[in-house]
Formats: C-alpha cells, sequence, structure tokens
C-alpha cells in the first residue's frame, strides 16, 4: 500500500477570515466554523490502523479542497459510519455492499465512493477500477431537501407579519434604546425579515459590507454585501450586493454610531458582535431572531422568514432565477419549490389572461385605494417597477409613509393594495398588456415541461390582472 506523509501542520481560514492551523499528528482534530469548534477524535474512529491512515490523508485533502461546512456535516457523519461498520482492508465487495446497502444513508455512500475514488486516483494499493465502478453504480435514495415546501405556502400569517413589520417600524422603541446589544438585535431582525440571510450569511458581515452611495442631488442610498448561502462546497467566500431601505440603514447607522467603526482588509471589522467584541457564532444568530420574534408574540425562526420571503417572491410572479439570486442559492432547484402549487388545471388558463368573468366577483374585494389626480400625490412615493421586461411608472402612488418600505413587490402587488392610489391618467392598459404577455410566456414554458399545473406565477397573474381590469373599469366610470 502507498504510504503518506501526513502534513504536520494544516494551516485553514474560516469564512470570517480567520487563520487558523490544525495539528495532524494528534488525535483531536479541531476545525473552526461559524464561530463554533467541531472536533474529530481519531481516538474514536475504530478501524485498522492502514485504514486510519488513508482516511486521515483523505481528512486533509478534503479540508483543503471543501468548505468546513460540507467537512463537518458530510465527512464527519461518514466517518462515524465507518468507525461502526466493521470493515476490513482491504475491502470485500459483498462487505461494502451490504454497509452502504444496509446505512441507507445518502452521506455515508457518497463519502464512501468519494474516498475510494480519492484513494484510487493516488493509487494506493488494493483499490481497484473495476471496484469502484461497480459501488459507483449503487444508488441510495435522497430525500428532497425542498419537498417539505410543497406542503406548505403559508409560512407567517398575516397577523403575524404585520406584528413584525410594526415592530421593526417602531421608531420609538428604537430611538429609546439605548443598549447596544438591544439595538443589534432589532437590527438583526429587520435585516432577517427585509433579506432573510441564513444565520451563516449573517456570520460573515463586516463592517465594511455596509455601503452608503450618495447621489448627485444628494440623495443617500443604501446596500449592504450578503454571501452566498448555499456554495457548501466553496472555500472563498461569493458576496453580492444588496439594496436595503432607509429604515434598516438608519438602524445599522445608528448601531455603528456607538461602536469603534475602525476597519481594515486584514483584519475586518464583524458588524455584529458580543459584549467580548468577538463576533456571533451561527448559533447566537439563530438564538436572537428565535427571541425577537418570540418577544412581539411571535413563535417562527430565521428558517421561517427565509421560507417567507422565497414563497411572497414566488406569489408575486417572481422567476427561479431571481428567487435563487435573493436568497443566495446558486441553483434554482429550492425555488422552484416555491412557484410549484397545485392549482386546479382547468381552471387557469380560462382565467389566467383575464379572458372570463369567473373571478370578476372575487375581485371586488381586492380593491385599490383612492384614484387621484398625479398632479396632488407626493412625487417621492411614485410606484415604479418591471412588468415583463418593461420599465413601468407614473401609474399611482403608495400610501405607506415615507420612511415605510413595502415588503411587496411593486407594481405586482399594488394593485390589490387599499394603499395603492391609482393615477387617473395612468398608462394601466399598458400594465394589464405586459401581464398578460408575462402571463402567456408562464403558460408556454409550463405546457412545454407539461408542469402547468405546478405553476404558482400563472395563478398570481391572474388575480393581478383582473385587479388592474378592475381598476381601469373604475376609471372609465369616473371619467363618463
Amino acid at each position: 500500500m502507498k504510504m503518506f506523509d501526513l502534513q504536520e501542520n494544516l494551516v485553514l481560514k474560516t469564512r470570517s477570515n480567520e487563520v487558523y492551523t490544525i495539528k495532524t499528528s494528534g488525535n483531536i482534530w479541531c476545525i473552526k466554523y461559524g464561530g463554533a469548534n467541531y472536533k474529530l477524535n481519531w481516538s474514536k474512529i475504530i478501524v485498522d490502523n492502514e485504514l486510519l491512515i488513508l482516511l486521515k490523508n483523505y481528512m486533509v485533502y478534503r479540508l483543503l479542497s471543501k468548505s468546513s461546512s460540507t467537512v463537518i456535516n458530510s465527512d464527519f457523519r461518514f466517518l462515524k459510519k465507518m468507525s461502526s461498520s466493521n470493515l476490513n482492508y482491504p475491502f470485500e465487495y459483498n462487505k461494502v455492499i451490504f454497509f452502504l446497502s444496509s446505512s441507507g444513508d445518502y452521506n455515508t455512500t457518497y463519502g464512501f465512493k468519494s474516498f475510494y475514488k480519492w484513494a484510487l486516483n493516488k493509487g494506493c494499493k488494493d483499490f481497484k477500477n473495476s471496484f469502484y465502478l461497480k459501488i459507483k453504480e449503487l444508488k441510495i435514495k435522497r430525500k428532497n431537501s425542498y419537498e417539505a415546501i410543497f406542503l406548505n405556502q403559508d409560512y407567517l400569517s398575516e397577523s403575524e407579519e404585520m406584528k413584525i413589520i410594526d415592530s421593526i417600524n417602531d421608531l420609538d422603541l428604537i430611538n429609546g434604546l439605548s443598549s447596544i446589544y438591544e439595538i443589534q438585535n432589532k437590527v438583526i431582525l429587520h435585516l432577517a425579515y427585509e433579506l432573510s440571510p441564513r444565520p451563516s450569511q449573517f456570520y460573515t458581515l463586516n463592517v465594511s459590507d455596509f455601503k452608503i452611495f450618495t447621489n448627485k442631488s444628494g440623495k443617500k442610498y443604501y446596500s449592504i454585501n450578503l454571501s452566498m448561502s448555499k456554495k457548501r462546497k466553496s472555500l472563498e467566500i461569493e458576496k453580492r450586493k444588496r439594496s436595503i431601505s432607509d429604515s434598516l440603514s438608519s438602524k445599522i447607522e445608528k448601531l455603528l454610531s456607538l461602536r469603534d467603526k475602525r476597519n481594515s482588509e486584514d483584519t475586518p471589522t464583524p458588524l455584529f458582535c458580543d459584549i467580548k467584541d468577538k463576533r456571533l457564532s451561527v448559533k447566537d444568530f439563530s438564538q436572537i431572531i428565535i427571541k425577537e420574534l418570540k418577544d412581539i408574540g411571535v413563535h417562527k425562526s430565521a428558517t421561517d422568514l427565509r421560507h417567507n420571503l422565497a414563497q411572497n417572491l414566488a406569489d408575486q410572479g417572481a422567476s427561479a432565477e431571481i428567487i435563487a439570486e435573493l436568497l443566495g442559492h446558486n441553483s434554482t432547484i429550492p425555488a422552484r419549490a416555491y412557484i410549484a402549487s397545485t392549482p386546479k388545471i382547468a381552471e387557469i388558463k380560462a382565467t389566467a389572461l383575464a379572458k372570463n368573468n369567473k373571478y370578476k366577483e372575487i375581485m371586488t374585494m381586492m380593491t385599490t385605494g383612492e384614484i387621484i389626480d398625479e398632479s396632488t400625490s407626493d412625487k417621492e412615493r411614485s410606484v415604479k417597477g418591471v412588468v415583463n421586461g418593461q420599465y413601468i411608472g407614473g401609474i399611482g402612488s403608495c400610501g405607506l409613509p415615507t420612511n415605510t418600505s413595502c415588503p411587496k413587490n411593486p407594481v405586482y402587488s399594488c394593485y390589490t393594495c387599499v394603499k395603492f392610489h391609482p393615477f387617473k391618467n395612468g398608462n394601466h392598459y399598458s400594465i394589464k398588456k405586459n401581464l398578460q404577455k408575462q402571463a402567456q410566456y408562464f403558460i408556454d414554458i409550463a405546457e412545454n415541461g407539461n408542469d402547468l399545473e405546478h405553476n404558482r406565477p400563472v395563478t398570481q397573474l391572474e388575480n393581478t390582472i383582473q385587479a388592474v381590469d378592475k381598476v381601469i373599469n373604475l376609471i372609465n366610470g369616473l371619467n363618463e
């Protein structure tokens, strides 16, 4: 068997750019992830000595080529299963097949195949290509990580969502707080609702990720750089710029004004810290969000807020690509789970383009605000957005306070909102035409994929088109 000289000091870097060293000669390897330490105790891995040497070298390879998250969540489980397998080296095919089949665990099967392939590529004795090809064919059914989404489209009730909105917009409460950590918790809750980062994304935020831009007229715009959340196999952190509301930005500015804001590229200052000025851990963020929600009577978690944001986007007709981008996924698979639903297929095409009268009675309950003249409106609250790739403006005014950020998607949700005041001379016909084109596009795509019955955007656009139609009829009545 080919032997290895195990690298004595393994130098790794956390997602917060903290450098640490693992002494591979020791029995306990301490791996840092998300502000916590995860221990790998080799004395508890009961396998042949030769196999143990191979496994240690394999783990060095995994730590250098994969993220710590992947190693902890996948490879640790594989090693634990190997320890209790009673497999002897060199491996016997029948025993390996029995071990993998009886485990019924995807991570174990994937881990063993990956380990065997690595050893084969290294030229280790008794690792054969014919053996690998046989075990490669063994398939263990993997549970769809997102199948539960199909069974639950309502993650926050309307009353729960209003409690959160009232809480994050309670300026008197925010201004009355003097403790840095109380303010910090409110910032975390607001950000969790507005952009719904995973706790692991919160963990990587630095002061330098908060950006302020000022245009020529002096108006300020704010953004925050969030890491991609599902690139578990990547060693490097990829961050994307996300716009944030003025109200959230004012909270962050207040938080930073009470702290030392010094920051450097070599030692970035964490945006959220504990009382020892150490970066909050992934677990800390989860607990803070649960506590802040519980304090306002909402018994939910960060994951529920994340699902709620994604479902709201899907309900408003957002594409899988847009949802995946905003959630920080590198795949559209989870996004498509939010989009999928099961409306009655026989009713979809007849109603989606607003070509029948079936839902007009229902739509009378979905009333906008008062129809007004554009000349009397506040230009700062003018509704703008994009429909079917076309820029839309000058259709109405939003009745929400100027310091309030609407959680809904502009234009798509406005026509069913009591806070929206349509302009009497607004080009609502253009809105309807573009919505119908977009609905037809979704229908065509769904039909080509034989998936028309799992298409939430179609039914969402149907309601919006009906609402626009109602506004047009109301304006025609006023003109007459």
